[in-house]
């Protein structure tokens, strides 16, 4: 068989078509809403909306609908059907919840086995009686039988303030809700109030109402029954709603019912607890949906208001379905056909982080069980990727080959964190099995059964044919609460716990519960009390108590009925009383206990009242000592414990300021530790610390802007006035010192003294600062080579005429045409013919180192001397001529190449003249 499980899962069917749709309004209002008789109605369906109050009401009154009330950001209020899909597309409408859900309902010894007689009687330490006087207990049913004497007061009055019957269409309608008929006092007392308990809710609300409050009045002075059948709470007062568990609205007429009640009792300025012995096994079990955060935020409006509520009756029933999804193969469950509503559907919730990698589909077997087609995966992500608030459904059809087996419908739903996720299939035939089949990593819950809550069942063992498969999962009696507000850790959910052994009948026939067919074990806990945890792993229920074979006042046409067919066995000694049990009758009997603490602490939160019963609550070897659990709770509820407890109101947060050490209430103002420097004249100062640690770091004032000459870069705190930087030379000796700079930067230019004139000769092209006297320039030959030279110019300006040294006297044989300038020796033309006896020669000549030098003359010489002149008449160099000496050499030392003159002389006359070349 697994063989051909695997084998039959591989084959994926294409579909005809597929359509994708967004919307708010959840899959099964929106399918109602396609039908032509919802489509047109102006009939009010009843929702809640989360959104801006003030703008919700606007959107309501432009579609014609009536706004009840709003707490926090929920509003319950109704619009017409036929425009709640435009009203659902408005921006200002965040999220709407209309689910359609399937409602249910859910004393003597009673009295002893939660130890209320204590409390009713007035025991040591308790200072007086508590029987609940001056509260009020509020009850949300299928209705009263208010007739009941044991609702009356000693002068025949009724006890019940206000009655609301939500069935009941005559009117006057209770406002703001715009619906039902309300009754006051006046008129149950004056006779003209109609209301009668609903025939199929068989006596449950009377019942109800009887074993929270009923005061045994019924039987007074009776030697046996007197007092018998008193409730918990008999001297407390009434408020009814009259719920019908029938209507599709019926999350929200309970929202509106717990607010009509908490404003009966702030009108009454009375402290009040509701009973709720009704529920829904539909919903995501987390307290999550808008009508439980609605009636949070009414609990959280103000002290003296709690809410209790029953746990449900299913926890021996297999309908929760939950397992950690394989990556690596492919797991099932198979869901059959609802003969009520003609369709197969079944619903899951998972937390987002929980389903982002978890693939789902939908298969078709028959039931030999043989594998027919299935889906492709979808992802919630990847094919759906709902917005927060909006509904993403996909339509599609599957085929085996070309039969066609069914439509589907899949939608996806966001909010809060959560995906719900809806399967809705119309089958082609009834008698197929339809599979959710699921891969991939992550995990959900799943709660499904026909009689509970209207989906379809799971299919449980043994399967269909003997088929086995270590792929199939079952449902479990896991997580079996009623979901929405027993959910909330801010309700009381209650537990059963069996109540007796036996009582006696109308016929004072002996019942022994111990025996067959009952078996019941006094003190232990019912099979069918639901087990917790919530969907999200908490705690519940909160604590139990006695349900279990519970007589209580009963409704005369119930007890008639019950007579007439033979059930006379119910109804217990006296006629008057009926028995019933399950968390419907623990439930208010925990609330009448709640209404006894009440009048010892009017102003009691729910919190705290949550508290001191789970404190107080009494411990046995049935709830074992392993505490709290799932099961019982905190325990067995104890009434007298619970008014004796010594309260000491505080704040029991150790890790907040205001902790309270000798606290046994946690008030909730715990105002939590915040660590830092509380001293103000730190830097690091949190204003918002309130308890001090750390190290102060000391204020340091001063300019902290980095961009001021004046900046402190030790300071921390800001004072002071800032000087701003500017930039620039600072150094006097600049020439481009600023005197505004404060900061220096840039190159100093160094002052330079002098004459800046350019008209000056001393003008001085460096200097940058005037200083002197200007002497002005005056033009002309400058330099003293030249013979034009001005000796008063200091600026040089014309053609120099160079000097040329010469002879300038043309007498003379060594006259210089070229000269300008007179010098040297001007040599007489007819010097040769002096002495015309004397000659002299020099050889070589030109020469360069030497020459020799030969003399001829007849006459002796005096004083003779060779002179040599350059070509400008300027002796060079000269040798003596010893007396007498003929021939003589001339070394050469001082003349250089060029020209020369020699001249002999003698006696200081030039005797003779030679032209010598130096080479």
């Amino acid at each position: 068989m697994r063989y051909l499980y695997l084998l039959c899962l591989m084959i994926i069917i294409t579909t005809d078509s597929q359509g994708q749709t967004s919307h708010k309004l959840g899959l099964m209002l929106y399918r109602q809403l396609q039908q032509p008789e919802f489509k047109y109605s102006n009939n009010l369906r009843s929702i809640i909306v989360k959104g801006n109050p003030a703008a919700i009401s606007k959107l309501v009154s432009k579609y014609g609908g009536v706004y009840k009330f709003s707490a926090g950001d929920i509003s319950s209020l109704a619009v017409p059907y036929k425009n709640l899909l435009a009203f659902s597309r408005e921006i200002a409408v965040e999220r709407i919840e209309a689910q359609e859900v399937k409602a249910v309902s859910l004393m003597d010894s009673a009295r002893i086995k939660n130890n209320i007689d204590s409390a009713h009687n007035g025991y040591a330490p308790l200072t007086q009686a508590y029987k609940g006087a001056g509260v009020l207990v509020g009850i949300i049913d299928g209705g009263i039988y208010f007739r009941h004497q044991d609702f009356k007061r000693p002068n025949g009055n009724t006890r019940i303030r206000y009655l609301w019957d939500q069935t009941d269409t005559a009117g006057p309608h209770a406002q703001p809700y715009a619906y039902g008929t309300d009754w006051d006092s006046t008129s149950i007392n004056g006779g003209t109030c109609r209301h009668r308990e609903l025939i199929n809710d068989q006596g449950h609300g009377t019942n109800v109402a009887g074993i929270a409050v009923g005061n045994g009045s019924s039987f007074a002075g009776h030697p046996f029954l007197n007092n018998r059948y008193t409730g918990a709470a008999p001297e407390a007062d009434l408020i009814v709603v009259s719920v019908d568990n029938t209507r599709s609205d019926y999350l929200q007429t309970v929202a509106d019912a717990v607010d009509y009640i908490f404003r009966k009792a702030d009108l009454l300025g009375m402290p009040c607890v509701i009973n709720t012995s009704i529920g829904t096994y539909y919903g995501p079990h987390d307290g999550s949906e808008l009508s439980v955060r609605l009636m949070e935020n009414l609990l959280d409006q103000k002290t003296g208001r709690v809410l209790v509520a029953s746990a449900g009756n299913a926890g021996n029933v297999k309908h929760h379905l939950s397992y950690p999804l394989s990556a690596t193969d492919s797991l099932f469950t198979w869901f059959s056909y609802n003969s009520t509503s003609h369709k197969v559907y079944y619903d899951l919730w998972a937390d987002t982080a929980q389903f982002r990698s978890a693939n789902f589909a939908i298969g078709c077997d028959n039931n030999t069980p043989a594998f027919l087609a299935r889906s492709r995966y979808y992802n919630a992500v990847t094919d759906f990727h709902p917005a927060p608030g909006v509904t993403v459904q996909i339509d599609d059809t599957l085929f085996q080959g070309t039969t066609l087996l069914g439509t589907y419908t899949i939608a996806t739903t966001l909010y809060n964190g959560l995906y719900h996720i809806e399967f809705l299939i119309s089958p082609v035939l009834t008698t197929y099995l339809w599979r959710l089949q699921t891969i991939g990593q992550g995990t959900f819950d799943l709660w499904a059964n026909k009689s509970l809550i209207g989906t379809s069942s799971s299919v449980l063992a043994p399967l269909p044919g003997g088929f086995t498969s270590p792929n199939y999962r079952f449902t479990d009696t896991l997580k079996t609460l009623v979901s929405a507000w027993q959910c909330s850790d801010k309700v009381i959910t209650v537990a059963n716990y069996s109540n007796r052994a036996n009582y006696l009948t109308k016929d004072s026939l002996y019942i022994d519960l111990t025996a067959s067919p009952y078996f019941e074990t006094v003190g232990a806990l019912i099979p069918n009390s639901s087990n917790g945890p919530t969907r999200d792993g908490r705690i519940k229920p909160d604590i139990a108590a006695t349900g279990n074979t519970t007589t209580a006042t009963g409704d005369s046409t119930y007890i008639a009925t019950l007579i007439g067919a033979g059930n006379g066995y119910k109804v217990a000694y006296g006629s008057k009383h009926t028995r019933n049990g399950g968390t419907s009758m623990s439930s208010p009997l925990v609330a009448g206990v709640v209404a006894l603490y009440l009048q010892e602490h009017p102003r009691a939160s729910y919190r705290e009242v949550k508290q001191v019963l789970e404190i107080t609550a009494r411990r046995d070897n049935f709830t074992t000592f392993t505490i709290p659990n799932n099961q019982f709770g905190w325990g067995k509820v104890d009434a007298f414990e619970a008014l004796k407890y010594p309260v000491v109101y505080g704040c029991m947060d150790t890790g907040s300021i205001n902790y309270n050490p000798s606290a046994n209430i946690d008030t909730g103002g715990c105002v939590p530790k915040i660590y830092g420097i509380t001293d103000t004249s730190c830097l690091n100062y949190n204003p918002l610390a309130n308890f001090n640690s750390g190290v102060c770091v000391p204020k340091v004032y001063g300019i902290m802007d980095t961009s001021c000459i004046n900046y402190n870069h030790l300071a921390n705190v800001s004072s002071g006035v800032c000087v701003p930087k500017v930039y620039g030379i600072t150094d006097t000796s600049c020439i481009n010192y600023n005197h505004l700079a404060n900061v220096s930067s840039g190159v100093c230019v160094p002052k330079v003294y002098g004459i800046m004139d350019t008209s000056c000769i001393n003008y001085n092209h460096l200097a940058n600062i005037s200083s002197g006297t200007c002497v002005p320039k005056v033009y002309g030959i400058t330099d003293t080579s030249c013979i034009n030279y001005n000796h008063l110019a200091n600026v040089s300006s014309g053609i120099c005429v160079p000097k040329v040294y010469g002879i300038t006297d043309t007498s003379c044989i060594n006259y210089n045409h070229i000269a300008n300038v007179s010098s040297g020796v001007c040599i007489h033309m007819g010097i040769d013919e002096v002495n015309s006896d004397l000659y002299f020669d020099i050889a070589p000549n030109p020469f360069s180192q030497s020459t020799t030098i030969r003399i001829e003359c007849s006459q002796p010489m005096v004083a003779a001397a060779f002179k040599f002149y350059d070509l400008m008449g300027r002796e060079v160099d000269a040798i003596t001529v010893p007396t007498g000496v003929k021939e003589l050499t001339y070394k050469n030392n001082k003349l250089a190449s060029g020209i020369y003159n020699a001249i002999l002389t003698s006696d200081g006359r030039i005797v003779a003249i030679r032209k010598v070349v130096i080479d």
